[in-house]
């Protein structure tokens, strides 16, 4: 079976792998990305970009099963604070002895109350620290959990932005997109991040990785830097061998502006290490809602999304991404990006593409653009005949939080809105059908739609 991942499709394709029919499907959380296959052939594990779970799943068919990447809980309830939240789960591995390791990054997004920055550490603690949890292929339960790793806290990120994981003999080796590393981690550990072996510096961007060991060697691939490096694998001191780079048309300044979205450690975006990246994986959002010092705040996407949705920010109060940038910025506690580095990140991210989707086509879809452009949910007002159009404007919807110091909010883009879930300025809705529901009179006027019109009017806003 060849098994393959959708990720805005938020599905599990399981195809044959001689004539490429389809054999199953599999609907799992947001953003799957990497898949590991049981010994046995029978179960995948599937990692999330975003989210704090890993989903398991039967290949013939049965219902999926979800494991929680739980954060530090123990930790939490003797200060009094939330837990760290799990995302940027890109890479998986496993070992020949049935250990399924999750590489991905625990957040702090902080308190309900607003706060100096977007969430932060407590403590002296990081806001982000990288976690390789080990899951038991067998029970499929989490067998390290991050509860044991309070020391873990004290000390920065060793791996920023993990997107590539493979097991060789050595153990665990993990591409490190933020600082262009590839990390070797004890596979064997209890908890392998606590234990690095080794450390080899690539080319800009790595984000896949293929070990050869009866050779010795791994090779790297680096997309930013478009090269194939091998590094070797046996030396006592890490070097790379080699490094084959290939031509590109690339735009140097949209080029250099991806670098510096998935900068860590940079100052002039942040004090603690975060990238843009870091909350914006492959430019769309986290799905995290993050203390703010105007509130909480969720994270919204930025691929594909900027064109025609100024202002910027979910109180509007930048004309233009320039700006939403410095502000970004200054929260995060950066000292500021000016010239053309700054210019730079700005073209790259109004260049982001967004998410690849198949026009749909059903006749609830159709009832449900009717909906949305008639009088009676008043759906149109705001956000444009379209849906993709906002008016520009801050409006009171009664949506004030606790936590808000302000009560007018800026009319948001729709576009990808099916797959950008939590809802709302402070994410206080889970899906479109519970938002429908509960803004009624507040943002429109949905109340009195039936059963069938709700459904026909979440079908459509899927499809912006």
């Amino acid at each position: 079976s060849l098994v393959a991942t959708s990720g805005w499709g938020r599905s599990v394709v399981v195809l044959d792998a001689h004539t490429f029919t389809r054999k199953a499907t599999h609907e799992v959380g947001r953003e799957p990305r990497s898949i590991v296959v049981s010994s046995d052939g029978k179960r995948a594990f599937v990692s999330h970009a975003v989210g704090p779970s890993l989903d398991v799943i039967a290949l013939d068919g049965a219902k999926a099963k979800t494991i929680p990447m739980k954060g530090d809980e123990e930790l939490s309830a003797t200060h009094g604070t939330q837990p760290r939240m799990a995302c940027q789960g890109f890479a998986l591995a496993k070992t020949d002895s049935g250990r399924v390791l999750a590489p991905h990054v625990l957040v702090f997004p902080g308190d309900d109350q607003p706060s100096e920055g977007y969430g932060g550490g407590f403590e002296g603690r990081e806001a982000e620290v990288f976690h390789v949890p080990v899951i038991d292929e067998d029970s499929a339960k989490v067998v390290a959990s991050s509860s044991d790793l309070r020391s873990g806290f004290e000390r920065p990120p060793s791996c920023a932005l993990p997107r590539a994981a493979v097991v060789g003999k050595a153990g665990l080796y993990v591409t490190c997109l933020g600082e262009d590393t590839v990390q070797l981690y004890d596979a064997d550990a209890l908890n392998p991040h606590d234990v690095p072996v080794a450390k080899w510096s690539v080319p800009s961007g790595p984000t896949a990785i293929a070990v050869d060991d009866e050779n010795d060697r791994a090779v790297v691939w680096s997309q930013f830097a478009h090269s194939l490096t091998t590094i070797a694998t046996a030396a006592k001191k890490p070097f790379a061998l080699s490094s084959v780079t290939f031509e590109t048309t690339e735009d140097e300044k949209i080029a250099k502006g991806r670098k510096l979205f998935h900068a860590t450690g940079d100052r002039r975006i942040s004090g603690d290490g975060r990238a843009c990246a870091s909350c914006h994986p492959d430019g769309r959002d986290d799905a995290l809602v993050w203390s703010s010092p105007n509130g909480l705040r969720q994270t919204p996407i930025l691929a594909g999304r900027l064109s025609g949705a100024a202002p910027f920010g979910w109180n509007g109060d930048a004309n233009d991404v320039s700006t939403h940038l410095v502000s970004t910025m200054k929260r995060l506690g950066g000292t500021g990006m000016e010239g053309e580095d700054k210019e730079a990140l700005v073209a790259y991210v109004q260049s982001m593409k967004g998410p690849v989707t198949r026009e749909a086509k059903s006749d609830a879809i159709d009832r449900g653009a009717a909906l949305f452009r008639s009088e009676e949910p008043q759906c149109a007002a705001c956000h444009g005949l379209g849906g993709d159009l906002p008016d520009g404007s801050q409006h009171d919807v009664k949506s004030r939080g606790a936590s808000d110091l302000k009560a007018k909010f800026d009319t948001p883009s729709l576009r990808f809105l099916g797959g950008s879930a939590p809802y709302f300025h402070d994410g206080r809705y889970p899906d479109l059908k519970t938002l429908l529901v509960k803004s009624d009179g507040k943002m429109g006027h949905t109340k009195h739609l039936s059963p069938r019109e709700l459904d026909d009017l979440t079908a459509f806003l899927e499809t912006l």
